[in-house]
């Protein structure tokens, strides 16, 4: 029961700091939420708001900045429950292409690390 207050309490926050355009306020939320919380507040937020939140998303993952992990999160659940509204909309398709390139380049800067760790493990073992 407490766990469901405290997510709907920071739910009610983010969305807030996303009204309000304290992004510095809305960042630390998204970071420290955890999965309840993630939901509860995408469930929330208006068709309008998740466009907003997806926005904010996008521009902080091209930022390349630590702790990708957690906006991927809210990512994934902003898709899950405003699928609807965020496909018919021109701007959401731009940002999520934007959200895709992202996620093509981690995944080729990750392919690339495996492949040097592995010519360092052929090097370490000479």
């Amino acid at each position: 029961m407490d766990a469901v207050l405290n997510a709907n309490t920071k739910s009610s926050l983010i969305i807030q700091t996303l009204e309000s355009k304290n992004f510095g306020l809305l960042l630390s939320h998204l970071l420290s939420s955890e999965e309840i919380t993630i939901i509860n507040s995408v469930k929330n937020l208006s068709s309008n708001q998740a466009l907003q939140l997806l926005e904010f998303i996008c521009n902080r993952l091209e930022q390349k900045q630590l702790h990708n992990e957690k906006l991927i999160d809210w990512t994934k659940n902003l898709l899950i429950y405003h699928t609807s509204f965020l496909a018919t909309v021109p701007e959401a398709s731009e940002i999520l292409k934007k959200i895709i390139k992202f996620s093509e380049q981690s995944t080729s800067d990750l392919q690339q690390t495996v492949s040097l760790l592995g010519r360092l493990e052929v090097l370490l073992s000479e």
